[in-house]
């Protein structure tokens, strides 16, 4: 029985994302992070600015078939995004990833209209 080798490494794709993500976790995310855990107005402890600036480097839409205008890229890369991301905070990588989840129904089990409509960038 011949043995298959499997190849774990990240492609440049794959890894450009995960460096990405893991510069702006430490550089936006955890100057802010515990700031936030410490408001005691718990509507006043989430920052939709730090989200606005992830979906400006294309987190958000990491997801979404590039012919909807996202990035379409694999589960691996969006794990290996939402890993870096909650190295600085877990609730901010948690919102970025539900973007995710939605996506991925939508494309699955939404008609041609549907898709246009909710996924179009």
């Amino acid at each position: 029985m011949k043995a298959t080798i499997m190849d774990f490494s990240l492609s440049n794709e794959q890894r450009a994302w995960q460096m990405t993500a893991r510069k702006f976790a430490e550089e936006e995310i955890k100057p802010i992070s515990l700031e936030l855990d410490e408001r005691p107005d718990t509507l006043g402890s989430f920052d939709w600015e730090i989200i606005e600036k992830g979906s400006r480097l294309g987190f958000r839409t990491l997801a979404v078939p590039k012919e909807y205008g996202g990035e379409g890229t694999d589960y691996v890369t969006q794990a290996l995004v939402m890993i870096e991301l909650a190295r600085g905070d877990s609730a901010i990588s948690e919102t970025v990833g539900q973007s995710w989840r939605w996506s991925h129904l939508i494309s699955a089990a939404s008609n041609a209209e549907q898709k246009e409509r909710f996924l179009r960038q």
